[in-house]
């Protein structure tokens, strides 16, 4: 006898979520099962090892595979349907139950005992609980992921998945928010290509480029761009160079290509290429040698672009005999997801405020020995007091800089005194106006344009703020460079 449990389950591929929205990328019951499956395993796991729970991952896994399963059955019940009127609730529940009961009468008999607790689990329990709390998450990643690739449409379930999140009293669920769903806004250089090829002092062309066009173009691009253009020129020649063949005449005699050009398209196609990878080799080794510094200690530095004369690092270098290996990035929301991956061990990172709080939060810093640093009685108690606001105990940071946040002009183009961050709305400005991609400087701003604190909390005007910002889009696609200073 022919059972039919798994050739209908297969058939979640077919069943589609989100009826009622617009997808740029279409999701299926099936890939939603597996997202939710690795989710709630990996809290299981961090429940386990973090919080002393008794989670079995395995059981929580299978659990969430199967968690809508009986939709092969029922189909997928628009969220704001199934929701919103509990007459419609209360009788999709009953069927979503009958559905569960055919699908396990879809199985031999003596399979059915050990499939039971999958197909109708017991949803008091704390594992269900953990499953349901991963099928936001999940959903929450499928408007991230919408929202990335330009589509507004999930804006508001975002929103609402989120605020969701917030509320669950499950430890493992903000760990989990905390830990792995910032990566999900990256690219796949961002995460991935250079996870594997970046290292101290090591950078790739990709991102070595990018970071430097965005804080302007200087001759060394050019000069990149020049090489780059004219090695890709030759490559293009070389594909393109086709090689002189025997021609057969009348009569039978064969004419065969001259000796000369036969050595020279040996040297164009052989020589030529082996003493560019030469060239190109000996080059990254004289690079390296004259960027070495002998001894075995270094340390490894991320900070803010330009924030430090380079011949700083030369002099200190010279005088400890330490290498000094320097990064820098643009923004704080740049800098947080590379160190959070841990593809590179840091010594010494240099963040904003409220970005120093989230590391400390997330166990990306270290306590500092204070011991070996006496000059700290140099900075003033002023500012390790202020610095209590971030870092209460003084346990992680060292006050390094401060300064104010401001607008720049160019007087040649506005006639009107600039003394209100209002002037940042103005039409007549549109198209006009510049800003570093920062969440921070923009929040900021906008909460100081309501008459509001920039550093609020208050979840109301943080809102308020945010919905200003969305409709003068202009925040959301600008960031060629700064017109804010630090």
């Amino acid at each position: 006898m022919p059972y039919h449990f798994f050739a209908l389950i297969s058939r979640m591929r077919y069943i589609g979520r989100w009826g009622l929205m617009r997808n740029t990328m279409p999701e299926n019951d099936m890939e939603h099962a597996l997202q939710t499956g690795l989710i709630a395993h990996a809290m299981a796991v961090m429940g386990n090892r973090r919080y002393g729970r008794n989670y079995q991952p395995e059981y929580v896994l299978a659990l969430a595979v199967y968690h809508d399963s009986c939709e092969v059955i029922t189909g997928d019940l628009p969220t704001p349907i199934k929701y919103k009127n509990p007459a419609i609730q209360d009788a999709y529940q009953e069927i979503e139950f009958t559905a569960r009961q055919q699908l396990l009468d879809m199985l031999p008999e003596d399979m059915r005992r050990g499939f039971a607790p999958y197909l109708q689990p017991d949803e008091t329990s704390v594992e269900w609980k953990l499953v349901k709390a991963a099928d936001r998450i999940s959903a929450y990643l499928k408007c991230v992921t919408e929202e990335k690739l330009g589509n507004r449409e999930f804006l508001q379930a975002k929103e609402t998945i989120w605020k969701s999140l917030q509320k669950s009293d499950l430890p493992e669920v903000e760990a989990f928010l905390k830990l792995f769903v910032n990566s999900f806004t990256m690219s796949l250089d961002d995460f991935v290509i250079t996870h594997f090829t970046k290292g101290p002092g090591i950078d790739t062309l990709s991102t070595k480029i990018y970071s430097e066009v965005r804080k302007g173009i200087r001759p060394e691009i050019y000069a990149l761009s020049t090489i780059m253009f004219v090695t890709v020129l030759f490559l293009l020649f070389l594909v393109n160079l086709k090689p002189e063949k025997e021609v057969h005449e009348k009569g039978g005699t064969i004419r065969k290509p001259s000796r000369a050009r036969h050595t020279m398209r040996l040297i164009v196609t052989r020589v030529v290429p082996a003493l560019l990878v030469i060239v190109i080799t000996a080059g990254g080794f004289f690079y390296n040698s004259k960027t070495k510094i002998s001894g075995a200690e270094k340390v490894i530095v991320y900070n803010w672009g330009e924030y430090l004369d380079p011949d700083v690092l030369d002099i200190f270098e010279e005088e400890t005999g330490i290498q000094v290996v320097y990064e820098e990035y643009e923004t704080n929301e740049i800098m947080y997801p590379k160190v959070q991956s841990g593809a590179i061990s840091y010594d010494v990172v240099c963040p904003s405020d409220y970005m120093i709080q989230r590391m400390i939060e997330n166990d990306l810093l270290a306590e500092i020995n204070w011991d070996n640093i006496p000059n700290i009685k140099n900075i003033g108690q002023t500012y390790m007091d202020q610095s209590k606001a971030f870092d209460p105990e003084n346990k992680y940071s060292v006050p390094y800089c401060w300064g104010t946040v401001g607008i720049l002009y160019n007087k040649t183009m506005v006639d009107e005194p600039i003394d209100s961050w209002s002037v940042l709305w103005d039409p007549k400005y549109k198209d006009s106006i510049l800003m570093q991609d920062s969440v921070r400087d923009a929040f900021g701003v906008t909460l100081k344009y309501l008459g509001y604190s920039l550093n609020s909390t208050d979840l109301d005007e943080l809102n308020e703020a945010k919905n200003l910002l969305i409709r003068h889009h202009w925040f959301r696609h600008t960031s060629l460079t700064r017109c804010v200073t630090r």
